[in-house]
């Protein structure tokens, strides 16, 4: 008999692939409950990490990396479902991926994802990407993601709108993921 090695079978097994996604959307979530301002205390004495030491500072980049991590395997699980022998995209970016599952995303949601890339490729990992024009288009793609503009008669405040939340970024998640087990029940 010809058996498929471990890792042949964990290649085409969509659901290896969405378990793992789950894993770093789970994880994902400790970190945001650790920057809380009831948690993150707590969470920061345990760890020994000192009197005044910030979770929410520390945890927010990582938090968003991981979120985005989740995003990525969760676009690779469903190209696994359809195709178990097809070759997955070797790419980090979001966008690529919703295109490679024809998804309809929303602007707003668009803009999310193609933020969270960033964070997986440098924001959460390095403290400068490669190249300045990187940094720059980090904080373009993080306004148009995050911030509104208020426009008045001589001036433009901007302000955070939210978008970057847990609740926020999650129904995003969760209607990718309920796309994937509405075919995977098929």
């Amino acid at each position: 008999m010809n058996y498929k090695s471990r890792f042949e079978e964990m290649k085409e097994a969509p659901l290896w692939w969405n378990d793992r996604a789950q894993d770093l959307h789970a994880s994902a979530g400790s970190l945001w409950l650790s920057m809380d301002k009831e948690y993150k205390s707590t969470f920061s004495r345990k760890l020994g990490l000192g009197q005044g030491y910030d979770l929410g500072v520390s945890n927010i980049h990582v938090f968003y990396m991981l979120f985005g991590l989740s995003f990525e395997l969760l676009f690779k699980s469903i190209l696994v479902l359809r195709n178990p022998k097809q070759k997955i995209p070797e790419t980090h970016n979001l966008l690529l991926l919703a295109e490679h599952i024809d998804i309809i995303l929303e602007s707003n949601e668009r803009s999310i994802l193609d933020l969270l890339s960033e964070y997986i490729i440098w924001v959460a990992k390095y403290p400068i990407p490669k190249k300045e024009k990187e940094m720059d288009s980090y904080y373009d793609k993080y306004s148009t993601a995050a911030v509104d503009h208020i426009v008045g008669n001589n001036y433009t405040l901007e302000k955070y709108n939210g978008a970057l939340e847990w609740e926020q970024i999650d129904m995003i998640w969760k209607k990718i993921n309920e796309l994937f087990f509405a075919e995977y029940s098929k």
